[in-house]
C-alpha cells in the first residue's frame, strides 16, 4: 500500500521546519488527528470518504504495506482511531498564532475510539443508512 498522503505531509513539515531554522523563523505545527465536522465543500473530503468505505465493506486491511489479507476485506478494521473537530483544530491553530509560549509540534486530538464504536454510533445517528453487516 503506498502511503503518499502522509509521506507528502512528513515531507512538507520536514522542509517547513528546514525554512524556519535557516530563516531565523519561529515555527509551531498543528497535527491533527482524524478531522471531523461539517464540509465546506459540496464534494466529501478524504476522511469522509474512509469512513464511508469501512461502514459500506469496502476497505481493504493491510498485514504490511505489500500485501493485501484478502480474508480482511469487507471487516471493520480492528484498531482505534484518534478523532478531533474541525473546531478544535481552528482553535488550537488562533492559539499557535496567538500565544507566544506555543513551540514546536502540537497534536491535536480529542477523542480515541475503537472502529466497532464508531460504526455502532454512526448506526444509532442514522438508522436509515444501509451499513455493512460485519
Amino acid at each position: 500500500m503506498q502511503l503518499f498522503y502522509a509521506y507528502a505531509k512528513t515531507i512538507g513539515e520536514q522542509e517547513a521546519w528546514r525554512v524556519a531554522k535557516e530563516s531565523g523563523m519561529d515555527l509551531v505545527v498543528v497535527n491533527p488527528s482524524f478531522v471531523v465536522g461539517p464540509l465546506l465543500a459540496p464534494q466529501p473530503t478524504s476522511t469522509l470518504l474512509l469512513i464511508l468505505s469501512i461502514v459500506k465493506g469496502q476497505i481493504f486491511l493491510f498485514a504490511n504495506h505489500d500485501e493485501v489479507e484478502e480474508g480482511m476485506k469487507g471487516e471493520y478494521p480492528n484498531t482505534t482511531v484518534g478523532f478531533v473537530h474541525i473546531d478544535d483544530v481552528i482553535a488550537a491553530h488562533i492559539l499557535a498564532m496567538e500565544e507566544s509560549k506555543a513551540s514546536g509540534r502540537l497534536v491535536c486530538s480529542g477523542s480515541v475510539a475503537h472502529w466497532e464504536q464508531i460504526i455502532e454510533m454512526l448506526r444509532a445517528k442514522y438508522p436509515s443508512y444501509p451499513f455493512e453487516n460485519k
